[in-house]
Order: C-alpha cells, then structure tokens, then sequence
C-alpha cells in the first residue's frame, strides 16, 4: 500500500503523446540521440529559465540518473512576450511564433552555445509539435502578444502569467 496507508489518492497519469512515447521506447538512432541529448532538448525548449546553483555532491562518481537538487524557493524567469529588436527569441517567446520557425531559432541558439552536442533537426520540430499541441500556456503566451503587439508605447505595460501553484499539469 502507498500514499500514507492509502489516504492519499493520487490522480491518474495524462496520456503520453504517441511520438514522445515513441521516442523514449525505441532503439533506433534517432531514439538514441533523444536519449544521450535530452537535457539539451529540454534546455532548448524551456519556456523560462531558472538560475541553479550546482550541487556537485549529489551522485558522486556518475552511475545514476542525473539528479537536480533544489535549496529554498524555485522562481522561472520568462521575460518579455516579445524579443528585442535585433535579437533571436528565447524562452517564452519561441511559442508566440509559428513552430517552424521557433523550433529553427531553439537549433541555432543550440548550436552557438554547444556545438559539440549536436541536435537532429526532426526531434527538435517533433517535440515543438508536441508542446505546440498539449501545453496549456502556449496559448496564453499567444494571447498576450496579441493584446499588445500593436500597442502605442505610452500604454505599455508588464502582464504577468499566473498558473495554479497547486496544479502541475
């Protein structure tokens, strides 16, 4: 019996989306490459940044699954709904484009940055799919660009994107 003796009752799983599933059962060279690159997938495809401060206590010697230790309050960056002129969008900024064209920016800013971690272009687009399809807040990030794209700068404001600290979905 788990969960405190059975009185806690958790809620069942969400469905895994058939291709993401595909990618983490298989065992042909593109589920390969997910598996060795997957933290350069999600890096790339984060809607916001944290600042970590690394733990390298924690699994000494290599061995076991990549752990990531949190100390005190975790807060996610997510910056402006839209990029600076002259800049590439990051962040949230990537899911108020087309996913073609976010999924292009995520590989360049990649290939920048690590160089020697090469990401396969059909997994980066397959994931941003995926995202673009089952993410509750890329159409939220879609409507605040919408209400202030076309905006005059003397009625700027910050909008702030508010989720259910209860609810991880």
């Amino acid at each position: 019996m788990c969960c405190y003796q059975g009185k806690i009752s958790l809620p069942g799983l969400h469905h895994i989306p058939q291709p993401l599933y595909n990618l983490f059962t298989a065992n042909d060279p593109i589920s390969r490459a997910f598996h060795n690159y997957i933290l350069f997938y999600n890096n790339s495809l984060a809607m916001t940044s944290t600042d970590k401060r690394t733990d390298y206590t924690v699994n000494q010697g290599g061995g076991a699954p990549y752990s990531y230790v949190l100390h005190g309050e975790l807060i996610h960056q997510a910056g402006s709904v839209l990029s600076l002129p002259n800049y590439d969008p990051i962040y949230s900024q990537l899911y108020i484009h087309d996913t073609k064209h976010a999924a292009n920016y995520c590989l360049s800013r990649h290939n920048r940055q690590n160089s020697d971690y090469p990401l396969d272009n059909y997994t980066l687009n397959l994931l941003q799919g995926i995202l673009h399809k089952s993410h509750p807040a890329i159409p939220l990030y879609q409507q605040a660009l919408e209400r202030t794209v076309n905006m005059p700068p003397d009625q700027h404001f910050s909008i702030s994107l508010h989720f259910d600290q209860n609810c991880d979905r």
